[in-house]
């Protein structure tokens, strides 16, 4: 039994198995304004946001 969640643990980690979403809003109830994803087994980031997009979004652009 330990031996087969070892093993499904170690394949959704190899390489493009799975990925970790990383989500930032304005708020509980507010509106998506950055979304990163990395993969979790090499840490790689598969989508970076834009360093613009938080403060523009909220309404901090100067």
């Amino acid at each position: 039994m330990a031996g087969d969640v070892i093993r499904r643990a170690c394949a959704d980690l190899e390489f493009g198995a799975a990925v970790v979403l990383d989500t930032e809003t304005t708020g509980l109830d507010g509106v998506g304004i950055e979304l990163a994803v990395i993969d979790a087994a090499t840490g790689h980031v598969l989508l970076r946001p834009s360093p613009r997009s938080a403060s523009t979004t909220a309404g901090c652009a100067r």
